[in-house]
């Protein structure tokens, strides 16, 4: 878990795709007929705008040694160019139902293009 506030090797396993998943579906579960009443946000600690999104992923991938698959479909991590990440976005907001995305304040000015094409979306 993220219980020490830092995300290393020992962190990014509940970073899976997979990992959350089930952590939203035990959220759906508990809330049962609440759930329309509730929005999913999402903290993204990976955050790499740049044209290559190969290059940042498989960058992250190696730094913490995992496959490449695992950052590319994490929904903490958003790698890229613009246009990518809000693609990524939309589709996890269908897949998972985050509607509020969270970056660090190190990202929003990098993030502002991202902002700027989910814009009434």
């Amino acid at each position: 878990s993220l219980k020490d506030g830092v995300v290393n090797a020992d962190t990014i396993s509940e970073m899976s795709a997979d990992s959350v998943t089930s952590k939203v579906e035990l959220v759906k579960q508990t809330a049962g007929s609440r759930m329309s009443n509730i929005e999913l946000n999402i903290r993204t600690f990976l955050v790499n705008i740049r044209d290559s999104a190969d290059e940042a992923i498989n960058g992250t991938a190696n730094m913490f040694k995992v496959a490449p698959e695992m950052v590319a479909n994490s929904p903490f991590a958003l790698m890229g160019p613009p246009a990518k990440i809000a693609e990524d976005l939309l589709a996890r907001r269908e897949q998972w139902g985050f509607s509020y995305v969270i970056v660090g304040g190190e990202d929003v000015n990098s993030f502002a293009p991202v902002i700027k094409l989910l814009a009434g979306k």
